[in-house]
């Protein structure tokens, strides 16, 4: 699959290598994410005391790096698998509370009671979002294998 994109964030968290196009021309490939590409071209634009490595020993050597950090253990993926679903769920939650609210009318009992469940709600979903991201975290800072390794690619 090829994806042509601009979007950092989209690219770091779903593609295996990059290639870049520039004055007609491709380069080789370069390991993913986007700070490894710009680091990899910014080193390639210094002037070299030694033999240049090419794009794919770059790339080797990026993965060997990310290789050796730890990915997301299996209970932490089940829980970020999870949470996703919980999201949705609160997200659901969320929304049929303030279409509640919005036809409550002039009913002020009611009204407070869908406010008080709204604002349960938005807690337990923003608890769920904080945990969520710092598991993205984890897993994008070690390079998980799962969307960082290029060997089924080869």
């Amino acid at each position: 699959l090829i994806v042509v994109s601009h979007d950092r964030y989209f690219l770091d968290r779903c593609v295996d290598f990059l290639v870049h196009f520039e004055d007609g021309e491709v380069s080789g490939r370069y390991p993913a994410p986007y700070s490894s590409f710009k680091r990899l071209r910014t080193e390639a634009d210094r002037p070299q005391t030694s033999r240049p490595q090419t794009a794919e020993e770059q790339y080797k050597t990026i993965g060997a790096e990310n290789s050796s950090q730890r990915g997301l253990s299996w209970k932490e993926q089940r829980e970020m698998d999870d949470l996703e679903t919980q999201i949705a769920v609160f997200e659901e939650q969320k929304a049929s509370i303030v279409l509640a609210i919005n036809k409550s009318g002039d009913d002020y009992l009611q009204l407070q009671a869908l406010a008080d469940e709204l604002k349960a709600v938005e807690q337990r979903l923003e608890k769920a979002m904080k945990r969520w991201t710092e598991l993205a975290e984890m897993r994008e800072h070690a390079g998980d294998r799962h969307f960082r390794s290029a060997s089924h690619l080869e």
